[in-house]
């Protein structure tokens, strides 16, 4: 009633007599609270932004994404999941065709490898344009993490790259 949290736990001794614990877990339970709050705030503010963003592990594993980063990619449902590998994603984008033409397998091989230099360095970052299968210019950027995972950002410059020739044929 005063705002308290208490775990209670009961046992029974050998000779039958009951005896109790209580703990306060007042402040785990505030703190479970604020990281719950803050999980929420982070979560609303990348689904709502423009770039599609994806945070992978040091074992290449998506961690998470937001929803933008879904749209732009045009992935399968069934292929976008927490624990995802790198190469797995890379490798339907390449099949798909959103590499260019050539071998699906040396584009992913060569993505693969870009970002293993990346996470070799354990800074800096990898700046990429890439054309997609439906004519969508995507430019994607590769930071390293000091956790050994990267965070890769997706923006659609479709439209700024069709401005910047016009602007030139004027």
């Amino acid at each position: 009633s005063d705002g308290h949290w208490l775990r209670i736990s009961e046992r029974r001794t050998i000779d039958g007599r009951l005896v109790g614990v209580h703990t306060d877990v007042t402040e785990l339970k505030e703190r479970e609270q604020l990281v719950s709050q803050k999980s929420n705030l982070l979560e609303t503010t990348l689904d709502n932004m423009k770039q599609g963003i994806a945070v992978f592990d040091a074992d290449m594993s998506l961690m998470l994404f937001n929803n933008q980063y879904r749209t732009i990619n045009e992935y399968p449902v069934d292929l976008l999941h927490p624990q995802a590998r790198y190469l797995d994603l890379v490798a339907f984008a390449a099949r798909r065709g959103d590499f260019g033409k050539g071998d699906p397998s040396a584009h992913a091989k060569s993505q693969l490898t870009a970002i293993e230099r990346l996470l070799e360095t354990g800074t800096g970052s990898l700046r990429q344009q890439r054309k997609m299968h439906d004519g969508r210019v995507i430019e994607t950027n590769a930071t390293a993490l000091p956790n050994g995972g990267f965070v890769k950002t997706y923006d659609d410059v479709t439209e700024r790259i069709a401005s910047e020739v016009e602007r030139t044929r004027l």
